[in-house]
């Protein structure tokens, strides 16, 4: 995706050449295809209830919701697994110690990207409470997100923020599998001999696994402004 720096258009007089834009093809925002995944297993004696399987389905899809804001929020830089978090290379401004004037000099700050108010502010709970006890409403979206720490706030310009996501988080249930039982299991488990190992088949075990294609950058670095300690 083009970067907003490309070359402003201009006013041309009639029958005269119009000026053709040009921009680095480096200058670019780029998407690639990274997911969030997760398996759980379940007892087939536990999902012959009817209403079992709907239940660690919504289990498994309410679990993206943490582990997205953890990456999306975050100062961590790309790896291969996820792209940069949308904090990555920008410092946090100072407090100024006053809600109201924080979030001032937050959307002072991303006002030369944000254009015409595209703009979301993402809050820690406690802020997010404090901002809908202003006074007056805050004209733009405010998003909570428990994976902030106390008294962050971040205001976002939309226009300078790019994302691809693949439909809704995709779950998949089988019972003819090998699985490796560890929270951070061997990157090649056929590859050599891993433990502990369980035969979904002879445990007589259900695999519910969770697949959501998401990634996003930034089309610009002033599109984000954020303080901590508000």
């Amino acid at each position: 995706m083009p970067k907003l720096s490309l070359p402003n258009a201009s006013f041309v007089k009639e029958r005269e050449a119009i000026p053709v834009a040009q921009e680095s093809p480096s200058s670019a925002a780029t998407l690639s295809p990274h997911a969030i995944k997760v398996i759980l297993l379940a007892t087939w004696e536990l999902l012959r209830n009817p209403s079992a399987e709907d239940m660690l389905r919504q289990m498994l899809v309410e679990s993206t919701g943490p582990a997205l804001d953890a990456a999306l929020f975050s100062t961590a830089a790309a790896t291969p697994e996820r792209s940069a978090g949308l904090l990555n290379g920008i410092p946090p401004l100072t407090s100024t110690g006053n809600l109201t004037n924080d979030l001032i000099m937050l959307l002072a700050q991303i006002a030369v990207v944000s254009g015409n108010g595209q703009i979301a502010v993402v809050a820690a709970p406690d802020k997010a409470v404090g901002i809908n006890l202003l006074p007056r409403e805050l004209p733009y979206p405010v998003l909570t997100s428990a994976s902030l720490p106390p008294g962050t706030l971040i205001a976002i310009a939309l226009n300078g923020v790019v994302s691809a996501v693949e439909g809704a988080p995709k779950v998949e249930a089988s019972t003819q599998a090998v699985v490796h039982m560890e929270t951070v299991p061997a990157t090649n488990i056929g590859g050599g001999a891993v433990a502990p190992l369980r035969s979904l088949y002879q445990t007589d075990t259900v695999r519910l696994k969770l697949a959501w294609g998401i990634d996003w950058a930034l089309r610009d670095s002033r599109a984000t402004a954020w303080t901590q300690g508000t």
